[in-house]
């Protein structure tokens, strides 16, 4: 680890977000939480760990579960359907508020050019 890396893991730490770490001569062992107060760089790497989506996790639990037909693709997949049609709403919305604001401007327009 570079000491800008090192550095950056340590305030993301001291902001209380969650870091992970692996031992630098047995790499295939992957990363794991880190739960205990004490760093050592000299036998590990630090990393601040990935941020993962509720739908990440759910598919994630259900793949091994064993089960891909779970209720928790279900989930997943339910979760995704609301976010892409919150997403179509918002992006409605902004056309709407353009189209106000576009309106709003061409009445201006037209009073100021009487």
């Amino acid at each position: 680890m570079t000491l800008d890396e090192m550095i950056a893991v340590l305030e993301a730490a001291k902001r209380g977000e969650k870091i992970e770490f692996k031992h630098r001569f047995y790499p295939n062992d992957g990363w794991r939480p880190k739960e205990h107060e004490a760093w050592n760089t000299d036998t590990f790497d630090y990393r601040v760990a990935p941020k993962i989506t509720l739908v990440e996790e759910l598919r994630h639990n259900a793949r091994i579960s064993g089960n891909p037909s779970s209720i928790l693709f279900d989930a997943a997949s339910k979760i995704e359907e609301l976010e892409r049609q919150l997403s179509l709403r918002r992006d409605q919305e902004a056309v709407a508020i353009q189209c106000f604001t576009d309106d709003k401007l061409l009445e201006e327009v037209k009073r100021r050019l009487g």
